[in-house]
């Protein structure tokens, strides 16, 4: 095999591999036909070329997926004539070779349209996608016949064009599994607008289960009418507390949204374009504040009455394109239809009590003196006797899902290399199994020189054993034992250079492709690992209702993602040192375990558990913290 030869096998070596990649990697379409294209080309030395699909319902019309420019001087290769080329190829179903001389072709003769043909090389070739569509790979070269595309060409196009269905049906399969599973989200949401009339829990079902329905990284609904909103949800959690600087932020900037009436989309670039000084200056403030690079806001109107503005965030500049934003809006929609049930459903009842109220008042105006007292001796009764009646008494506290073991990956040696990491965020790995690689071309390079000087050592043994020199002889042998130990010691170096995880579980660490390349050591944490089978619910219990928790004790945890599903437990740990909680108040991290085999809870979910405790006085359950707060306040204790 010449160089000529041995250069051509490498390239489509190359080519194969590069088509394995690309046609298992998660890209947009356009950048993978672009890619394909190119690798095509230079496989096959092309000047240009183009690759097209066609519809078998409609066989007559055929669509351009990319295409390369066509040469100055090569005008004729539009479009449309390459069409009736390609058209004619998929009709034979057969490859087709034209050279300039017609020393090869497979085809009918050229007519009016494509006589241009007699100035080029070309190969065109027919591929299936599947029962509904096929496709054409079309590459032409402008120089002397010499060069001509051979039968060797079309039969590795064949095997490069084979990816190019893989990569179709993987992208279809895709698209149908992203829509499938928005419709769910839908059909989730709205089961859960229907199942409650509660304005927060509305908000909160709608900010976490929306994010199914649109991609974002934060959505918040605030509730209220302009100069008057209140921050009421937030993604990922339940409410953010009123007199944090993210909630006035979010409502800052909300009363601004709210204020121009109508769906906005603002990013950095177009900060330039809001008129309102003062409205672009809080939008830019906050922008920096949050790190967000694209807003859109929904003012939530129902009639002429404004409930609040629905705020949608992403990191991206380029996050929300036209289907984004028409999905935004129907969410919007769709939030608007269930807090406009829930405020019928909470004004209702106000309105018809009140009128009851008055109704009883007068009543009781007109009743004899003898009978208001024997009313009232019995209403005195009955409220005493429910003082003292045994309530069940819990204690409340927020909490959090954790992973009950979660292990981090290190390296093994120092200075080494990160050569590249084989998972990713979210990853399921089992134990044992390869998650990244170090680069191990130092150490290799030194097992060599180990086994080369192992051989010198070895074939001056055998020279001194043929020579009877018994010193030299033994003297050798201890050098080749020497060289055995630091050849095992190198070899089990390189076998660390895989680094393996230490437990079944899944990838929790963020960015892990930003490590490769990176220089570790012994000290470093490439990565963490976490077993989600068995976790944790993690509770923060305020310090002085502790004495009423202990081991054993029953639970009923509520995650705010699965609104609704309540989750029974019974507490593991109750620690015996406080950690330091928000408002300066200390709390007890109280553990309770949460069995996940399907894996449908995920670490950082956040919810609200209650701690039975027992039966109180039903005066003492409602009075008890009232009272504690005024003892402790005014100095009773």
């Amino acid at each position: 095999m010449d160089n000529q030869e041995q250069h051509l096998v490498r390239i489509r070596r190359a080519s194969v591999e590069e088509m394995v990649r690309l046609s298992h990697a998660e890209i947009q379409p356009a950048d993978f036909f672009k890619a394909f294209l190119g690798r095509l080309l230079q496989a096959f030395e092309a000047e240009g070329g183009s690759l097209w699909l066609q519809n078998n319902a409609t066989r007559d019309q055929v669509t351009p997926l990319i295409q390369s420019q066509p040469p100055e001087g090569m005008e004729e290769l539009q479009p449309e004539n390459v069409q009736n080329v390609v058209l004619r190829t998929l009709d034979s179903t057969k490859p087709l070779l034209i050279a300039p001389d017609r020393a090869i072709a497979a085809a009918s003769q050229s007519t009016a349209e494509d006589a241009y043909l007699d100035h080029l090389t070309l190969m065109c070739v027919p591929f299936v996608v599947d029962n509904d569509s096929t496709g054409c790979f079309f590459a032409y070269r402008t120089q002397p016949s010499a060069d001509n595309f051979t039968p060797d060409d079309i039969y590795h196009a064949q095997n490069l064009l084979t990816y190019v269905s893989i990569y179709l049906l993987n992208h279809r399969l895709k698209t149908v599994e992203t829509a499938t599973k928005r419709l769910d989200a839908v059909t989730k949401l709205s089961e859960e607008f229907l199942t409650t009339l509660d304005q927060e829990r509305v908000c909160i079902a709608a900010v976490n289960l929306g994010a199914e329905v649109v991609q974002y990284d934060r959505c918040s609904i605030s509730l209220g009418y302009p100069g008057a909103l209140k921050l009421v949800a937030v993604t990922k959690q339940d409410l953010v507390e009123a007199k944090s600087v993210m909630a006035r932020k979010i409502c800052e900037v909300s009363e601004h949204f709210l204020a121009r009436g109508e769906p906005t989309l603002v990013t950095r670039k177009t900060l330039g374009q809001i008129e309102d000084e003062d409205s672009r200056r809080s939008i830019e403030e906050y922008l920096e504040l949050t790190g967000m690079e694209t807003t859109y806001s929904i003012p939530l109107k129902t009639g002429e009455r404004t409930l609040g503005v629905m705020l949608f965030e992403s990191y991206s500049e380029n996050a929300f394109d036209e289907r984004s934003i028409h999905n935004m809006g129907y969410l919007g929609a769709h939030t608007v239809r269930a807090l406009g049930r829930s405020h019928q459903y909470s004004s209702l009842p106000m309105i018809k009590g009140w009128e009851a109220l008055s109704r009883a008042r007068g009543r009781v105006q007109a009743m004899p003196r003898h009978k208001l007292y024997i009313i009232s001796g019995l209403m005195l009764t009955a409220i005493l006797a429910l003082v003292f009646m045994p309530w069940g008494y819990n204690v409340s506290g927020d909490c959090v899902v954790e992973a009950s073991n979660a292990r981090f990956v290190y390296a093994p040696f120092d200075k080494a290399a990160l050569k590249k990491m084989l998972v990713k965020e979210g990853d399921r790995v089992l134990e044992g199994q390869i998650i990244a690689k170090l680069d191990d071309e130092p150490l290799q390079n030194q097992l060599q020189s180990l086994i080369t000087s192992r051989n010198a050592a070895k074939h001056r043994m055998h020279v001194a054993e043929s020579i009877r020199d018994v010193a030299e002889k033994n003297r050798q042998k201890l050098m080749m034992r020497q060289h055995d130990i630091q050849i095992d010691l190198v070899e089990e170096q390189i076998r660390k250079c895989n680094l393996r995880s230490p437990i079944e579980g899944t990838v929790l660490t963020k960015n892990l492709e930003q490590l490769e390349g990176r220089v570790v050591d012994t000290a470093s944490r490439i990565c963490q690992i976490a077993s989600t089978r068995e976790m944790r619910i993690t509770v923060q219990v305020p310090e002085e209702k502790m004495s009423d928790i202990y081991e054993g004790q029953s639970a009923t945890t509520v995650i705010t993602t699965f609104a609704g599903e309540e989750i029974e437990g019974k507490v593991s740990v109750v620690p015996q040192e406080s950690t330091p909680g928000m408002g300066g108040k200390n709390v007890f991290l109280v553990e309770i375990p949460l069995a996940n085999k399907d894996g449908k809870y995920k670490p950082g979910m956040m919810g609200k558990t209650k701690l039975h405790s027992g039966t109180r006085a039903l005066g003492e359950v409602i009075f008890g913290d009232i009272w504690h707060f005024i003892k402790t306040k005014l100095g009773f204790d």
